[in-house]
């Protein structure tokens, strides 16, 4: 069985949490939870990792980097051709020294 919480009801729990605690416990809570996104947090075999807001930045540079190379990729005619033609040149050269097997696979129809 699983039960789904929309955002209303997340709202309504984070608010009775908040009007129940009070004081001391109340800042014992912030301050827990401002340490969570600021202490590196282990993996599985104990080695530290990124904290949650080093992990939330980085991740939306990859997505803004991602964005900003896939538009100058497509509006640039010049710098695709020229990625394509080493594209072209490196798999030559792996063929040429057998450095990787290619194996291609032509079905026509629905054999």
């Amino acid at each position: 069985m699983e039960i789904k919480i929309d955002e209303k009801a997340h709202e309504l729990v984070a608010a009775a949490i908040l009007s129940t605690i009070t004081g001391e416990a109340r800042d014992k809570l912030l301050a827990a939870a401002v340490a969570s996104l600021i202490e590196p947090q282990k993996d599985r075999y104990g080695q530290d990792k990124l904290t949650p807001i080093q992990a939330a930045f980085n991740h939306s540079v990859e997505r803004v980097a991602d964005r900003v190379v896939e538009e100058f990729v497509q509006g640039n005619e010049d710098f695709k051709a020229a990625i394509a033609a080493k594209v072209q040149k490196s798999l030559v050269d792996a063929v040429a020294q057998q450095r990787v097997d290619i194996r291609v696979d032509i079905k026509v129809g629905d054999q």
